[in-house]
């Protein structure tokens, strides 16, 4: 009479055969015998039923998923935590072969992030505002010069500037309070007051007797007459 194949387990695998001879009742087997929860097909000491990572490379750590970090993704921008530099990339933003989005990077070096830098060259060191743009990098009333350079902040739209960033309107060159834009004259001497045409005693000569009227002691010769060196007619320094 032939023996009755025996199966410990119950799970309908003879005890010749059965690769795992205590499987826990009700857990489905394959045709060694074994179930899910008693194998670890890759070897990285998860069991295959909670095993979320099928084929973790050999030689790399698995988390208790049985995942290892190239086979993570923690933050789900495309790239696995072994190589992502940047491991909490915000939901939705898109990553670079790195791994960082740009409200990650800062490539100036700015402390201004590439999602919002409008100036992304910015030179080393030098101070940015809130959009992480420098002096040098930006023209607020675009003449030509930068804020760096530009000593006339406001120039009329119509109006040239300078290397200095001022045009005629805003300069006065001979500082006597007058612009260059309508100052009639625009070499006037350092200290003297200038009328409201920019023009100084010494450059003027309401008489036209060619003696100025800084110097000319007799304001009002008629035209024609010769003159002195104090602006007075000759015939009545002789009489």
């Amino acid at each position: 009479m032939l023996s009755q194949p025996i199966d410990d387990d119950g799970d309908s695998i003879n005890n010749a055969i059965d690769q795992c001879p205590a499987t826990p009742a009700g857990e489905a087997v394959n045709t060694e015998g074994c179930a899910a929860n008693q194998l670890d097909d890759d070897n990285d000491g998860i069991t295959n039923d909670i095993d979320q990572c099928a084929a973790t490379p050999a030689g790399e750590s698995a988390d208790v998923t049985g995942c290892s970090a190239s086979q993570r993704d923690t933050d789900q921008d495309g790239i696995n935590d072994a190589t992502d530099q940047c491991p909490t990339t915000p939901t939705g933003e898109t990553a670079n072969a790195e791994g960082c989005s740009a409200s990650q990077l800062d490539d100036d070096g700015d402390s201004v992030n590439n999602a919002i830098d409008q100036c992304p060259a910015t030179p080393t060191g030098e101070a940015v505002n809130p959009e992480g743009c420098a002096a040098s990098q930006l023209d607020d009333d675009n003449d030509g010069i930068t804020n760096d350079l530009d000593q006339c902040a406001a120039t009329p739209a119509d109006e040239s500037a300078d290397a200095t960033g001022c045009s005629a309107s805003q300069r006065d060159t001979d500082q006597d309070g007058i612009n260059d834009a309508t100052d009639q004259c625009p070499a006037t001497p350092t200290g003297e007051t200038a009328n409201t045409e920019g023009c100084s005693a010494s450059q003027l000569d309401d008489d036209g007797d060619s003696v100025n009227n800084a110097i000319d002691q007799c304001p009002a010769t008629p035209a024609g007459e010769a003159v002195n060196t104090e602006g007075c007619e000759v015939a009545l320094q002789a009489s």
